[in-house]
């Protein structure tokens, strides 16, 4: 559940991954939000469409066997972080996010995500920090 009340940041599926796997690859930003979820003074959300994306490159050979669930299990396991799920906010969001910018449809969606709950993103993905509709963090 998103608390309009606190600082809210939705993490690009790199980021979430970086943090998880290997944090050094953080932006200093990006490292110092990450501190801030771990003293409970912001909340961050990895949206749906990332476990896809995992999923994807876990059956293509690209990632260990069992890395959806692992992610999953850290995001639900650790206080401050959760899941955004693709609704109708984030649906409707996505109109604001242009295929021409933006081509890859997991990135449009992470982007609306954070759109649609009034986010800043963590990201370092070209296309996403390029396109200025949305303010990202790294």
């Amino acid at each position: 559940m998103i608390d309009a009340a606190m600082p809210t940041y939705v993490a690009d599926t790199h980021a979430m991954l970086w943090f998880w796997s290997d944090p050094s690859k953080l932006g200093e930003q990006a490292r110092e939000i990450f501190r801030d979820v771990a003293r409970g003074t912001v909340q961050m959300f990895l949206p749906t469409i990332s476990l896809v994306e995992v999923q994807i490159k876990e059956d293509k050979g690209r990632f260990p066997a069992g890395w959806t669930r692992a992610l999953r299990d850290f995001v639900t396991g650790t206080p401050g972080l959760g899941f955004a799920y693709l609704d109708v906010e984030v649906a409707t969001a996505l109109a604001e996010v242009p295929h021409a910018a933006v081509p890859d449809m997991p990135d449009r969606i992470i982007a609306a995500t954070a759109l649609a709950h009034g986010a800043s993103l963590l990201t370092v993905d070209e296309k996403i920090t390029t396109w200025a509709g949305v303010k990202v963090v790294w």
